[in-house]
């Protein structure tokens, strides 16, 4: 085993126990809110609502990350403050009113199917 080798196995054994470490500090709730900011992040970014997203659009994915929004945001808010729970609630229909507003001004959807052109209603 050369020196290289030796030293990326240690920085690969350090990056995995600050891993374990994070796992054991964070909790499933706190993970499934960064979840559900991550998902609202995507779906608006494949909107292509802005200049700088133009190239990402891609409707398909877009609706994929507003379903699992909703779906997560199902089993996520119970667990949650109220007041929480309705930020989340009140994202999901904006990114839902951004999306059909964006499917509307499309001829042809990309990457979505016939008689898919809105994320599911929770």
């Amino acid at each position: 085993m050369s020196a290289d080798e030796g030293e990326r196995r240690q920085t690969e054994e350090e990056l995995l126990e600050q891993i374990e470490a994070e796992l054991r500090r964070i909790t499933v709730g706190d993970y499934l809110a960064q979840l559900l900011i991550t998902l609202s992040s995507m779906a608006f970014q494949r909107l292509s609502l802005t200049p700088e997203t133009a190239t990402d659009r891609d409707l398909g994915q877009s609706r994929l990350a507003v379903d699992a929004f909703a779906a997560v945001l199902e089993v996520w808010a119970p667990t949650r403050p109220a007041d929480e729970a309705a930020m989340f609630r009140s994202t999901l229909h904006q990114m839902r009113m951004a999306f059909v507003a964006a499917a509307a001004g499309s001829a042809a959807p990309e990457s979505a199917s016939p008689g898919e052109d809105s994320p599911e209603e929770a």
